[in-house]
């Protein structure tokens, strides 16, 4: 069977607000990396806000994981994962991350009030709203 992209074909991919909804990132990494040239660029506009499930825009750390799977199924499908998973998550599938500017935000709720399964995340993690992310397949 043939692939629809294949690989080693690609020299940019671009993403806007879209690696929030996707519920298996490592895989999506994965396969832009297989398809992406030596030298080809990936670049990934990630959205970390509550996207309508909290009153704040980082309210969605205050849900656990079983209160967030019930939440997350009526509203918008977001994976919460912060910046340091999408990191660690492009270079597991092979690409050196070139650069991140992030969007940080010191409104909405503070670090005390995250829930306990979140309280591993780091105050950047917590506090970044949003991020440009430039990865390049080496």
């Amino acid at each position: 069977m043939s692939e629809i992209i294949p690989p080693d074909s690609v020299d940019l991919l671009i993403s806007q607000a879209v690696m929030e909804h996707v519920s298996d990132v490592e895989a999506a990494y994965t396969a832009m990396a297989k398809w992406l040239r030596k030298g080809g660029i990936a670049s990934h506009q990630v959205d970390f806000r509550s996207h309508g499930t909290a009153l704040t825009w980082n309210g969605h750390w205050r849900y656990s994981r079983s209160v967030w799977r019930v939440a997350n199924l009526r509203k918008s499908g977001i994976n919460r994962l912060p910046l340091s998973a999408h990191l660690r998550a492009l270079e597991a599938a092979g690409l050196e991350v070139v650069g991140h500017v992030d969007q940080i935000d010191t409104e909405g709720i503070d670090d005390g009030a995250v829930h306990d399964d979140w309280r591993h995340l780091s105050s950047a993690d917590l506090r970044t709203a949003s991020a440009w992310i430039n990865a390049r397949r080496t």
